[in-house]
Formats: structure tokens, C-alpha cells, sequence
């Protein structure tokens, strides 16, 4: 009771505080299912009656009207508690309140009633499966009158709220193979406590049977789908599931089971052999051995799959077999001669019910054995021959048979003693195979044996007996057959020129008479031999005419045919000291620079001496007395022993002396050596009667001659060739001729003031050294200076002009003071021209020379008597014509050239020859054609180096001279490194070194003859071409092309000095670096010189000389 009131007291607070929010409440209609959310759970929870609550009797009895005596109502079973599920409808026509109460509840307080609203609120959880129903009976009461009574139904709605279950998580289940399609052979116990479609389940196979082999019906048994076979599959691994019905599918639920199906074995496979067929055993094999194992397989199981083997039939009892392991034995012994085939019918068969059995036929193969001996057809043989018979020949055949079969049966033939026969192994033929003698052996008996190729080998023999008849067969023979026979040189002693030789000859009779031949050697009738074998030398010999004699001797016998022997004479001619050295050169010319050091080698001095040993071996010495060289002894190298000086001495003339080394008769030769000292340039130019005072007119035109300077160089070459320029305040008005240094003006003058004009002298060497001067240029009246008249009488002059013909005559007069003379102030090249200095007389001088000089301007002054005196110039030009004074020269002294015997006629080889004249008679560089480049002797021109890594260049050129410099890029004086391009021998040479050891390319085509040629050089990195006019047929490869690959990793060239053309402009390379070139210069023309692609011309270059541009 007191929990009771305790409950009604807190039910009517609630209810007070809560009255107010029923005007939202949700009412249901009675028989809906009601969901209500939890949200509302607690607070109208509070608002309801228990079935202990108190019953009041309102003090109003106003008439109640409800809608039904009897309320139902459906919930599901998840309904959450605190949900609203149902309501009570009443009507009422006064203002009492109406109150419920509930008066029977079967369920527990599991449904609440509200006391004024006729709301029922879900108290706890439901569950479908444990009670389906509940009924409640209501009092209803307006007031506190009488109350009606009302019953109310509550059913449970279910929810897919459990899972299928299954009896068991796995099954086990067993099949025979041979089970029928469609069997049914496992109940699946499943079951799922929903209901309707909750708990309608359905059963699949989804694991395990990849082949459908099983389904499930619709009664949960699972059934065979189609057939098995244990051989191929024996056990199925199955997972089944059950889900039941419930939309939307992922609202189902899914179990699993696991099904165990064994497929159990029923005798359904006969055995099958799997032994060969085919057996070789050999004919001795031991009885009661193991000649196979036959096997079969059953693939069924257990006394299905056990197999048992019989023999159907014994072929006579030879075999047997066990029956379980299938070894088959031999019973009878096997001969392969009688029978060598058998077949042997096996039946396998298994222990199964019924039982199944295969057969299957062996066949027996009896192998040979070696056991029988060959056997020859005769027990001897016999035969008779030539000695001389050829070796190779086959004599007769021997046969032996063997009975075996196979390599038993095959027979090879020996002969087992060593002799001159051989037996054939396969065919037993006997042959001669060495060379018989009857004289040595006449007889000859062999063992022969016939041996089977058995492993056990089997073997017979035979005889053979051989005679040899004789035949003339031995040669005569010398002992030696080389004989060395000494003879001085020159002896006249007829006993030291004779010898005695025999030969020896086995044989008898006339086959043993011999007779004496000379065979060969005797080219010259030096020899005779008697027919019994005296050799004579007929006359005295010369070693270094012929050192020896190769004489054949044959000796001959009588025999028919007669056979011969050969003795070979060796005469040996010793020397005596009979020849004198001889140099290598008549005169030989060499050149030194002025400023080697003493010590230094310069030139080798060779000669050869043909006689032998020491009378061979020569010394060197040098006659002169008082001369700054030297010369070693045994190598002939000249050297310098004292400091030179070209300008003292410029030519030393010496007398090499060549003497052998007999002891006591030495024989000695003497050659000329001219020394030529290279000039360097160690003198500067000088001006001579420096400075200089020039009278001149007033008024003087444009290219006037003011005056000639001249200046000396003690040097000579390029080191001397002097050059003038002007320089200073008043050189603009004047200029001055570079070579001759004569002084013109420059344009029209009209002065009377004195003028100082500077002149520079420089020389043409490496290191170019200068000189300075003034001209002092004072003005007179221009009638006051001589008045010139010239008569040319001659202005082209053959070379060959006598001394003293005239040439011009110079006269002059002057109103100031006379007499007038007449010099010669420059242009008198090697003072070729005279004038006489008071008639004014011009004649030749010295004898001219055209391949020296083809034309000169001579500068002549007219100088009169006055203190000081004025001078007046007139220039006169003269020609030199060439004449043919020069031979041609062919460019070799010997020509050897070689032709087969009978050729038809054809060429043979090329010869050439050489002329120095010009034009008709030869090539120089006045007579260039136009559009190329005249070179004269020391001409050049002078370019910048060459690219380091490719180079290619092109040019054409004519010219008679065979050996010239086209092209020079050294590397300077301390590096190895160069290119360059040159005739020599008369054909095109390419040579260049990049610091690893030169590449030299060379052709063979002539090319020194007066023609234009063209050359092509190309260069890159260490790889090099050489084409002669345009020559590309790889067939001619050596004659007019010429290609290296190279011998070197290194790819750049480093030159560090400028290129050249034509010349060099020093000797200091061919005299420092002899190993680079040959040549110095080029006499002849050139045109079309290309670069790596682009011209060059005398107007580009950086320095030139002597170049005539045509």
C-alpha cells in the first residue's frame, strides 16, 4: 500500500505540471499502429495510470457515450518504450472530466494508461516471439458516476529481428559416385523465430561448386544436380546460406553452414599400362633374372584400384610373372641365331567387384652377343711385286665373315708387324704405302688379324707372304750434298781452283757407272768438270763483282733409265782489299746556321766500301787545317767545333777523307764538303753617306725623282732584303719606292723652304731589324739643274747578250757647271749595267741571267760639277727574254720499269724530264698565266694558322722544279707539331704531326712537268686525304690518292707560327726541324688557293715577297 499512495501522490504532481502540454499531443485512432518518438519517452511516461490506481467518483452523473466496448490495437515488436500506441475515443455532453483506469492487465504494467486522456504509453521493450497478445479490461467514469467497462486487445506485430539458424555449422554428407541425378541426400535443418515473410527462408549453394554439381530443393535438402566422378573430383567443399524473405533485401538476414560432401569410390576404371611395350635383353641374359617390370595404374581407390598381373600364354615357357609387382623373369635360355623376336600377352586386372582387366602384348627383342670369330676364307695368302711399284697401289683383298650381327658382326683387318704395307681396316685391302727397297729387304711374311668390333673383343688371323723383285732404283748419292769450296779473289794459282768430288751408287753393274755434269751455275763458263768429277775454275774471280757461286753437279748412271745425284757447290770468293771508299755523293753541299752552337751536327757524310769486314769498315777525317769543324770518326756526322760567323766566312770548302781499316794496306778516297753558312739576322741595316741633302727644283710634277737613298745589310736572303717607308711631318708629299729606295713626289710642288723627310729601313728576316735617315729637301731654280736626254738603245735583251753591249746612252747639260757625270743611283741588280761616268754610256755589265732576274728599272743621275751639286734622274726599263740555255733533265738517272714477256704493245712505264727555262723551254713565275700567282726563288706569302681541328685545302700550280714547298705551318721552333704540303721526286707529299709521331701520305703521279695540276689536302684530327687532280678511284690508291686513318687519339693541331705559301720566309725550319721538310721554296704558279673554304689572294696575306699577280 505504501508504495501505492507513494506512486498516486507523484502521479497527480506530474499530471498538474503537465496538463498544459496535451493540446500538442499526438492522439492515435483506435486499431492504428503507433510509433512514437523517443523524444517524448520520459515526459509521458509521467502522465499514466498503473492498474493499482485509485478509482474516483466525480460528483457529476452526466451519461458517457463511447465509440466501442472493444479497442485493438496492433504495435511492433520494436517499438521503443515510451511510445504512444494507443487511444481510448469518448464522447461526453457535460464539462465532468472523464478518468480511466485499468481493472485487469495481462501484460504486466507493460502497457500505461493515461487517467484523463485515454492514451496507452509503451512501458518496455516488446518481443514478437515470446507473446503475440496482450488484453487489458478499462473502466471508464464521468465524474464519479458509475463507470463502463471496456476491453482492449494489444497485438504484437513481428520484425525481421533474428536470423536464420542453422541445426549445425557444418553438414557431413557421402555419395557414390554412381548416384543418381537428382537424389536427395541431405535435409538441411534451418529455421528463423520471425514470422511471415520475416521467417520465410530460402536455402542456395554459393561456395564450393563452381560446376553446379548440386542444388537445393524447396524443401531444404540438398540433391545431386549432375554426375559424379570420384577419379576427377573426390570430396566438395559447400557453403550454403539461408536469408529470409524480408524487402528490401538489405534489410535481410543471411546465415552460413558448411557442407562436406564425400564422393566414395565405385569400381567404374579397368587398369591402364603405362610400361613400354618394347624390350631389348641381350641373348647370354641370366635365367631367373629380371629382364622388365610391367605396370599398370587404376585410378580407383582401395581393392578397386589394387591391380594383379598374369601372363595369358607363356611362349613356352620362357617367361613368368609375379603377379603383384609385375617382374617379369626368364625360364629358358635365348639364343638370337635360332629366334630374335618374342611377344609375351600380359592381363592386368583389379581386385574390385565386378572386376576389370586390360592386356596388353610385349614384344621381346634378343639382343646379339659377341660369340662367335670371324673366320677368314684362307688361312694364307700370297703375292710378288716390283720394287719400283707406285706407292698407293692395292695388292689384293683378304675376307674374313663373323656370324654376330651389329658391331659383333662388323670386322676390321690389322697388319700387326711395321712395314711398308698397310691393310685397308674396313675392306681388308693390302696397299703399298712407303717406297720399297729391294736392296734392303726382299722379303716380306705379315701376320694379318680380322677383329670383330665387339665390347669383348673377338679375333683371327691370317698369312701373308710378299716378294719383291728388283728394279734400277738407286741413285748415285753425294756425301754431302752440299759442299763450300774457298777461293781467293784474283789468284791465279790454277791448283787452288781445283777440286775432286764423287758420288756413291749402290747399285751394280752399268747401274753403278757414274759420269760428271755441271747442271747449272756455270751462266758465265767459270767451270768445267771432267767426266770422273774434277772440277776446275777456269779463271781468276772478283768478290765484289760476283761473292759467291751456287754450282749444281749430276751425277749419272748407266741404268736404264739412268737415275742421277746432285751435289751443290758452294764457291766461296774471299776478299782481299781491292776497292777504295766511295762517298755516296761527288761533291756533297750543306748548310749551318751562323749561330750553332759548337758541337752541334749539321750533316752526315756517307760512303761505302764493297769489300768485306774491316777492309769494309770506314774511318772519317778532315784534311784542312784551321776550319771550326769536325767530323766523327765511324759515323761520318760533321759538326761545328767553334763559333761561326757568315759575314767572315760564308762558304768553307773541306776535304773529307774515307779510309778502310786493313791493317796494312789501307785504301783511302777524299770528297768535297761545301759548307754553307745560314745567315740569321744579326746585322741592322745601315744608310750609306747618311743623311742626305737633296737639291731639287722649285716647281716639280707629280712623281718626280727627288733622290735614291741607299742602305747596306750585312745579312743576306730575307735577312738583307731591305724595305723603305717614309715617316714624319713631310712624308705626305713624297712616298718612296720599297725596294729601290728612290724618293718621288707624291703630287705637284712649288716651294722654296727646305723640308726634312724621314726614311725607315727594315730588313725582311724574322726579327726585323731598321735603320733611320733625313733627306733634307732644298729647292733651287729648276734652271739651274742638268737637262737629261735619253736614247734607249736596246730595252729588250736577250739573257745571252755579250758583256759590253751598249744599251742606252744618258746626256745632259747644265748652264750652272760642268761637266755633267752619269751614275747609276739604283735599280742595278747585282750590278748586272755600267755607265760610264762621263759619255753616259749604258752597257751590260755582268753576264744576265733571265731564271735570276727578268726585268729591271734602272735609276740614272745626271750630277754636275757645282758645289753643291744638282743632280737630275731619268729611269729607263729593260727586259730580259729567256733563252734555251738550260739541257732538259730527266728527273731520275735510272728507270726501272718492268713488262711481262709476250704483252702485246702497250705502256710500260712513265719517264720525265725537266727544263728550267721558260715557256717553250721551261715554267717560271713571269710567265704565269693570268688569274694566278708568279713565285720566283725566296718568294712567299704569309697567312694566319691553320684551323686546329679540320683543315682542307685546295689549290692548282705548274711548275718544272721536283722538288718545292707548296704549303708550311709550323709549330714553331720549340714544338714537333706542323702540316705541310710539298713536291718532292717530282710528286705531291702531305706531312703533319700533331704531337704523337708524323703522318706522312704520298703519291706517285708526276707532277713537276710545266702542266697546271690541282691537290687536294684534307686534314681531320689525326685522319688525312691527298688527292691529285681530282683523283677519287680507290684502284688507284698510292698512284694519285693517298689516305691514313691515323695512328693517334689526339685531334687538334697547335701551331702557334703563321702559315705559308710558295716559301718560308727563314731557313731556320729546314735547318732546325730537318725532319718536318725538305724544301724551302717554290718556283712556279698558283691559282685557285682555297682555305677551309674561302680565297686567298697575295691581297689578303699578311706579308709577301716577290709575288707576281697576274
Amino acid at each position: 500500500m505504501d508504495s501505492t499512495g507513494h506512486w498516486k501522490k507523484h502521479t497527480l504532481l506530474l499530471f498538474h505540471f503537465l496538463v498544459f502540454n496535451t493540446t500538442s499531443s499526438h492522439e492515435p485512432s483506435p486499431g492504428d499502429t503507433v510509433n512514437v518518438s523517443s523524444e517524448r519517452q520520459e515526459t509521458l511516461a509521467s502522465r499514466y495510470y498503473t492498474s493499482d490506481g485509485l478509482h474516483s467518483h466525480s460528483r457529476w452523473r452526466t451519461q458517457i457515450a463511447l465509440s466501442k466496448t472493444v479497442y485493438s490495437f496492433e504495435v511492433k515488436e520494436d517499438t521503443v518504450p515510451g511510445t504512444v500506441v494507443g487511444k481510448l475515443e469518448t464522447v461526453s455532453e457535460s464539462f465532468t472530466r472523464i478518468t480511466y483506469s485499468v481493472q485487469e492487465d495481462d501484460g504486466e504494467n507493460l502497457f500505461l494508461l493515461s487517467p484523463f486522456s485515454g492514451e496507452f504509453l509503451l512501458s518496455r521493450s516488446l518481443d514478437f516471439e515470446a507473446q503475440r497478445f496482450f488484453i487489458l479490461t478499462l473502466v471508464v467514469q464521468l465524474g464519479n458516476s458509475q463507470g463502463s467497462d471496456v476491453r482492449v486487445y494489444f497485438n504484437v506485430l513481428d520484425v525481421n529481428d533474428n536470423p536464420p539458424v542453422f541445426s549445425q555449422d557444418t553438414f557431413p554428407a557421402s555419395l557414390l559416385e554412381d548416384t543418381r541425378v537428382g537424389t536427395c541426400f541431405l535435409s538441411l535443418d534451418v529455421s528463423d523465430n520471425d514470422d511471415g515473410d520475416n521467417g520465410d527462408l530460402k536455402l542456395r549453394v554459393v561456395g564450393g561448386d563452381e560446376e553446379e554439381v548440386f542444388f537445393i530443393n524447396t524443401a531444404g535438402a540438398l540433391c545431386l544436380n549432375t554426375e559424379l566422378d570420384r577419379e576427377r573430383q573426390p570430396r566438395y567443399d559447400l557453403i550454403v546460406t539461408a536469408n529470409d524473405r524480408v524487402q528490401p533485401v538489405s534489410l535481410q538476414f543471411t546465415s552460413t553452414a558448411h557442407v562436406i560432401v564425400v564422393v566414395d569410390d565405385v569400381n567404374d576404371n579397368a587398369p591402364l599400362f603405362v610400361s613400354a611395350k618394347i624390350v631389348n635383353i641381350p641373348e647370354d641374359t641370366a635365367l631367373h633374372s629380371v629382364i622388365m617390370t610391367v605396370r599398370a595404374e587404376d585410378e580407383d581407390i582401395g581393392s578397386n584400384g589394387e591391380v594383379l598381373y598374369y601372363l595369358n600364354n607363356t611362349s613356352g615357357g620362357e617367361f613368368s610373372i609375379d603377379n603383384r609387382s609385375g617382374k617379369i623373369y626368364l625360364e629358358e635360355a635365348l639364343d638370337r641365331e635360332k629366334v630374335e623376336t618374342l611377344t609375351i600377352t600380359i592381363t592386368a586386372t583389379d581386385a574390385g567387384s565386378p572386376r576389370m582387366a586390360t592386356n596388353m602384348n610385349v614384344t621381346v627383342h634378343v639382343e646379339d652377343v659377341n660369340d662367335h670369330d670371324p673366320e677368314f676364307s684362307q688361312s694364307t695368302y700370297s703375292v710378288t711385286i716390283r720394287e719400283d711399284i707406285p706407292r698407293g697401289t692395292s695388292l689384293f683383298q683378304v675376307q674374313a665373315l663373323d656370324r654376330d650381327i651389329g658391331t659383333n658382326g662388323q670386322v676390321g683387318y690389322i697388319l700387326t708387324q711395321e712395314s711398308p704395307f698397310v691393310a685397308d681396316a674396313v675392306r681388308g685391302v693390302i696397299t703399298v704405302m712407303d717406297k720399297l727397297d729391294r736392296e734392303r729387304d726382299s722379303n716380306y711374311t705379315l701376320i694379318i688379324t680380322a677383329v670383330d668390333k665387339g665390347n669383348a673383343l673377338r679375333s683371327a688371323t691370317a698369312v701373308v707372304s710378299i716378294t719383291v723383285l728388283d728394279v734400277n732404283d738407286f741413285a748415285p748419292l753425294f756425301t754431302p750434298q752440299t759442299l763450300t769450296m774457298h777461293v781467293a779473289e784474283n789468284d791465279e794459282d790454277p791448283a787452288q781452283r781445283t777440286r775432286q768430288v764423287s758420288a756413291l751408287d749402290e747399285d751394280v753393274g752399268v747401274n753403278s757407272q757414274l759420269t760428271y755434269f755441271i747442271q747449272k751455275g756455270n751462266g758465265d763458263g767459270l767451270f768445267s768438270i771432267t767426266p770422273s768429277g774434277t772440277l776446275h775454275i777456269l779463271h781468276s774471280l772478283d768478290r765484289e763483282r760476283e761473292s759467291s757461286y751456287f754450282v749444281n753437279i749430276v751425277a749419272v748412271d748407266s741404268g736404264l733409265p739412268p737415275l742421277t745425284g746432285t751435289l751443290t757447290i758452294l764457291v766461296i770468293v774471299d776478299d782481299v782489299n781491292d776497292n777504295c771508299p766511295e762517298f755516296t755523293q761527288e761533291v756533297f753541299n750543306t748548310i749551318v746556321s751562323e749561330d750553332s752552337p759548337p758541337g752541334t751536327v749539321f750533316a752526315i757524310i756517307t760512303a761505302a766500301d764493297i769489300d768485306e769486314g774491316i777492309s769494309g769498315e770506314i774511318r772519317y777525317s778532315v784534311e784542312n787545317l784551321n776550319v771550326p769543324f769536325d767530323i766523327e770518326e765511324t759515323s761520318g756526322e760533321l759538326c761545328t767545333t767553334d763559333v761561326l760567323d757568315r759575314e767572315t766566312v760564308a762558304l768553307y770548302r773541306l776535304m773529307v777523307i774515307g779510309s778502310d781499316g786493313h791493317p796494312t794496306h789501307p785504301l783511302s778516297n777524299s770528297v768535297l764538303v761545301n759548307v754553307l753558312i745560314g745567315d740569321i739576322n744579326d746585322h741592322w741595316p745601315q744608310f750609306m753617306n747618311s743623311p742626305y741633302v737633296a737639291y731639287v727644283p722649285t716647281e716639280m710634277a707629280p712623281g718626280s725623282v727627288v733622290c735614291a737613298v741607299r742602305a747596306t745589310d750585312g745579312d743576306i736572303d730575307m735577312n738583307a732584303e731591305l724595305l723603305f717607308s717614309l715617316f714624319g711631318p713631310s712624308s705626305d708629299l713624297f712616298s718612296i719606292h720599297p725596294h729601290s729606295g728612290t724618293v718621288f713626289t707624291s703630287s705637284a710642288l712649288w716651294r722654296t723652304e727646305d723640308m726634312i723627310v724621314s726614311v725607315h729601313v727594315e730588313d725582311a728576316g724574322e726579327n726585323p731589324k731598321s735603320d733611320i735617315t733625313t733627306v733634307s729637301v732644298r729647292f733651287q731654280n729648276v734652271s739651274e739643274f742638268p737637262e737629261m736626254t735619253v736614247d734607249v738603245l736596246r730595252g729588250f735583251l736577250p739573257e745571252d747578250e755579250p758583256v759590253g753591249t751598249s744599251v742606252a746612252v744618258f746626256s745632259a747639260a747644265s748652264v750652272r757647271a760642268d761637266p755633267v757625270s752619269f751614275y747609276l743611283a739604283s735599280g742595278n741588280f747585282e750590278d748586272m749595267f755600267h755607265v760610264e761616268q762621263l759619255s753616259g754610256a749604258l752597257t751590260v755589265e755582268n753576264p744576265l741571267d733571265y731564271e735570276r732576274k727578268k726585268e729591271l728599272t734602272l735609276l740614272i743621275e745626271a750630277r754636275d760639277s757645282g758645289s753643291p751639286p744638282f743632280s737630275s734622274f731619268a729611269e729607263i726599263h729593260i727586259n730580259i727574254s729567256d733563252v734555251n740555255d738550260n739541257f732538259p733533265q730527266f728527273t731520275q738517272a735510272e728507270y726501272r720499269c718492268e713488262v711481262f714477256e709476250n704483252s702485246p704493245p702497250s705502256w710500260v712505264c712513265d719517264v720525265l724530264a725537266i727544263d728550267a727555262d721558260s715557256g717553250s723551254y721551261g715554267v717560271s713565275g713571269v710567265h704565269c698565266e693570268e688569274h694566278s700567282y708568279g713565285f720566283e726563288e725566296l718568294s712567299f706569302m704569309e697567312f694566319p694558322p691553320l684551323d686546329r681541328r679540320t683543315n682542307l685545302i685546295s689549290l692548282e700550280f705548274a711548275t718544272v722544279q721536283r722538288n718545292s714547298l707548296l704549303l708550311y705551318n709550323p709549330g714553331g721552333l720549340s714544338s714537333r707539331e706542323f702540316i705541310a704540303l710539298e713536291i718532292l721526286n717530282g710528286s705531291i707529299h702531305l706531312s703533319y704531326d700533331l704531337g704523337s709521331g708524323p703522318v706522312r701520305l704520298q703519291t706517285h703521279k708526276q707532277v713537276a712537268d710545266g702542266y697546271f695540276h690541282s691537290v687536294t689536302a684534307r686534314r681531320i684530327g689525326n685522319m688525312g686525304s691527298l688527292h691529285v687532280d681530282n683523283c677519287t678511284d680507290i684502284e688507284n690508291n698510292g698512284f694519285c690518292f693517298s689516305r691514313s686513318d691515323g695512328n693517334s687519339l689526339k685531334r687538334t693541331l697547335d701551331v702557334g707560327s703563321n702559315m705559308t705559301f710558295g716559301g718560308t720566309r727563314t731557313f731556320e725550319s729546314i735547318l732546325l726541324l730537318p725532319a718536318q721538310i725538305k724544301t724551302h721554296d717554290f718556283v712556279g704558279c698558283i691559282r685557285n688557293i682555297y682555305v677551309n673554304g674561302i680565297l686567298l689572294s697575295p691581297s689578303k696575306a699578311l706579308a709577301k715577297y716577290n709575288i707576281l699577280d697576274r
